[in-house]
C-alpha cells in the first residue's frame, strides 16, 4: 500500500541513499556533515520522483484518479467533526446502549481536545479499551472510577475528577443521547464479504494497485446493508466518482445477486 522514501528512490531511479544518521544525534548543534547531507538527500530528489510519477499517472490516465483522491481527503478533513465522531472508529462500540455510548462520545471528544492541547497521541491520554470499559461501567465516584480495567491511577489522579463531571453531565442529557449502533454483519452477509473482497483483489490484481485502494471495508458493509434496508444495492459515494466505472458497477451487480441468491 504504501512504500518508503529511500525504496521509492532505489525503484525509480537506481539510487541508494545511506541511513547511517537516521539515529544520530539531532538535537546536537552544529549538525555533522554526514547529518546535514543526509538531510539534504532526504529532500533533493523529491521533484523528480514528483515529475516520474506525475508521468507514469498520465501515461495510464490515472492522475484524475489521484487528483480526486487528494480533494475528497481536504473536503472530510475539512467538513467532519472529527472530535464528535471518533468513538464510532472504537472497537465494539456496537455492544454499548445508547447512556453507555453517550459518555463514550463525550469521553472520546474530550480525549481529542486533551491529545491536541498536550501535542501527544490520542492514545497517551487513555487507550480505546480503557475508553470502552469506562462506558461500560459509567461511574459515579472515584471508587467506581478505579475499577474500570487498566486505568491508571496517574490518570486518575489527574483528570479523575473531571472524567467523573463529564460523565455525570453526559447522563443527565437524555435528549442527546445517540442511536444504538449497527451489530456486525451476520455469518451469511459476511460469506458475501469475503466473495466481494475477492472479486475487488481480482480488479485491482490486472490494475496492479493495492485492493484496499480500491474498496475500503467499511464500503463492502454500507453496500452489504444497503441491500437489507432497501432490497438494492447502492454504491456509497466513496465509490462513485472514478471507482464507479472501475470497481463500483461491477461490485453493486455481483453483491445484487449474491444477496438475491441469483446465479450470475
Amino acid at each position: 500500500m504504501s512504500i518508503g522514501y529511500a525504496n521509492l528512490l532505489k525503484e525509480l531511479k537506481n539510487i541508494t541513499i545511506p541511513k547511517q544518521e537516521t539515529r544520530s544525534n539531532w538535537l546536537q548543534r552544529p549538525l555533522s556533515d554526514a547529518q546535514l547531507r543526509y538531510a539534504a538527500l532526504d529532500v533533493v530528489y523529491l521533484l523528480d520522483i514528483y515529475h516520474i510519477l506525475v508521468a507514469q499517472l498520465q501515461k495510464d490516465n490515472r492522475l484524475f484518479w489521484v487528483e480526486s483522491d487528494c480533494d475528497a481527503i481536504v473536503d472530510k478533513l475539512r467538513n467532519t467533526d472529527n472530535e464528535a465522531h471518533y468513538y464510532l472508529r472504537i472497537k465494539s462500540a456496537w455492544k454499548l446502549r445508547p447512556d453507555q455510548l453517550a459518555v463514550l462520545k463525550t469521553v472520546s471528544a474530550w480525549r481529542e481536545q486533551q491529545a491536541r492541547e498536550n501535542d501527544v497521541p490520542r492514545g497517551r491520554i487513555i487507550k480505546d479499551p480503557v475508553l470502552f470499559d469506562l462506558a461500560t461501567k459509567l461511574p459515579s465516584d472515584m471508587q467506581q472510577l478505579k475499577r474500570v480495567e487498566n486505568i491508571s491511577y496517574r490518570f486518575i489522579d489527574e483528570y479523575g475528577k473531571s472524567i467523573l463531571c463529564l460523565v455525570n453531565q453526559t447522563l443527565d442529557n437524555e435528549v442527546d443521547y445517540p442511536e444504538q449502533l449497527e451489530q456486525p454483519l451476520t455469518k451469511e452477509q459476511t460469506r458475501v464479504l469475503k466473495l466481494l473482497k475477492q472479486r475487488v483483489a481480482n480488479i485491482a490484481d490486472k490494475l496492479a494497485i493495492p485492493q484496499s485502494l480500491l474498496v475500503r471495508k467499511k464500503d463492502y458493509d454500507t453496500l452489504i446493508r444497503s441491500y437489507c434496508d432497501t432490497g438494492r444495492c447502492q454504491l456509497p459515494p466513496s465509490l462513485l466518482g472514478w471507482r464507479q466505472s472501475v470497481v463500483g458497477d461491477d461490485l453493486q451487480t455481483y453483491a445484487g445477486h449474491l444477496l438475491s441468491g441469483k446465479s450470475l
